[in-house]
């Protein structure tokens, strides 16, 4: 698989690997700046106030502890960093499969370093972890896109802490998808709260359409609504 950084990002051809249990990717390149990255303080990109930030702050206050931590707020737009600094945040990518040349955008969170304008260096992603694009946790209408994602912030934050800690003890990623597939059965026997959002039909056509041309300005034409839910309610069990 290759990702290529579309909007926010520069170009960039990153090989990694998938884990469908926990829905991240992983750096194999060992990236530009790598070592330096998983050794520097992070900047977390928030967006205003409210329970996306809050849970967000919250989530790297309670699960980061490699390295200290301070929060940017973008809302008004991404300042200039010092070129390699150490970030998490949003960004649109293209994933490309088979070499296919054709890329499909997808919404991500990202761990890696800035170029000078603030943004993610086009070889220096260290790790990836895609959000649902086309129901609730991403919407290009909205001032803050990624508004949606805010249930799944902690889970991210807390297997980067893992992924970036076992790339800091043992310099590679030798073994962390066993790992992930010994946490996975943990889950087994558990009772899942279902946040109605998933049950709920969404209009998916403004997202994809968006999406399909790189430019979440399209997102605001009219056009044909195409309903689709994430999840059936008849295939709860």
């Amino acid at each position: 698989m290759k990702l290529t950084p579309k909007i926010i990002l520069c170009a960039i051809m990153l090989c990694a690997f998938v884990n469908a249990s926990f829905s991240q990717l992983y750096d194999k390149t060992r990236g530009k700046h790598m070592e330096t990255l998983i050794n520097s303080p992070v900047t977390v990109y928030t967006h205003s106030a409210g329970p996306y930030t809050d849970r967000l702050t919250a989530a790297f206050k309670e699960y980061w502890k490699i390295s200290p931590v301070s929060f940017l707020d973008i809302s008004n737009g991404i300042p200039k960093t010092e070129p390699a600094t150490a970030v998490f945040m949003p960004g649109i990518m293209s994933v490309i499969k088979d070499g296919n040349n054709r890329g499909i955008n997808y919404p991500f969170f990202i761990y890696g370093g800035t170029t000078a304008r603030g943004n993610v260096s086009a070889d220096a992603i260290v790790a990836a972890f895609p959000i649902n694009a086309y129901h609730n946790e991403f919407n290009p209408l909205a001032s803050n896109r990624y508004e949606g994602s805010l249930l799944r912030l902690p889970y991210m934050v807390y297997n980067l802490h893992d992924m970036v800690m076992r790339l800091k003890t043992n310099g590679n990623e030798k073994g962390f998808e066993k790992y992930i597939e010994e946490k996975t059965p943990r889950l087994a026997g558990k009772t899942l709260l279902i946040p109605a959002e998933i049950l709920k039909e969404y209009d998916i056509n403004p997202t994809s359409t968006a999406l399909f041309h790189n430019d979440m300005d399209k997102a605001n034409r009219k056009m044909r609504a195409l309903m689709s839910t994430l999840l059936e309610e008849d295939a709860i069990t």
